[in-house]
């Protein structure tokens, strides 16, 4: 009978899901797609190059302004401590002391959080972090 329907979990499968992925399952990398005149499943059997060679650790780390570094640690540490301060007097009611610790702690964290932080991506080398976007006192 012809009108009777595939069961299901039968075997037959759509086109679209016969089709060869367009990903080597081993690597999870795309495959290159062949371009005019080649035949693409020689160009999706092709090895891929490796990765580009990696520069000696020398090379890509610089070693950070020792001056700025410095500065941007202690304002860092600094500023963490009179926060601290600050919430710590909130809390045993003395609202004047705290209020004044809280607003030195926040003028000295925010640019030591700014600086330690564009040092340590200069430092990893992520794209758009330089020594040269803080402040130097190393002059």
């Amino acid at each position: 009978p012809a009108s009777r329907a595939a069961p299901q979990g039968s075997a037959r499968r759509s086109a679209a899901a016969m089709r060869p992925m367009n990903v080597d399952t081993h690597t999870a990398v795309p495959r290159r797609r062949g371009g005019r005149g080649e035949d693409p499943d020689e160009a999706e059997s092709a090895p891929l190059a490796g990765p580009p060679p990696s520069l000696p650790r020398s090379a890509a780390r610089r070693l950070p302004p020792p001056k700025t570094t410095l500065a941007a640690a202690f304002m860092l540490v600094g500023g963490t401590i009179f926060i601290s301060l600050g919430l710590a007097g909130l809390i045993a009611g003395d609202h004047e002391r705290a209020t004044s610790m809280l607003l030195l702690g926040c003028l000295v964290f925010i640019p030591g959080s700014y600086a330690s932080f564009v040092l340590f991506g200069a430092y990893h080398g992520w794209a758009g972090f330089s020594y040269n976007n803080v402040p130097s006192y190393d002059d």
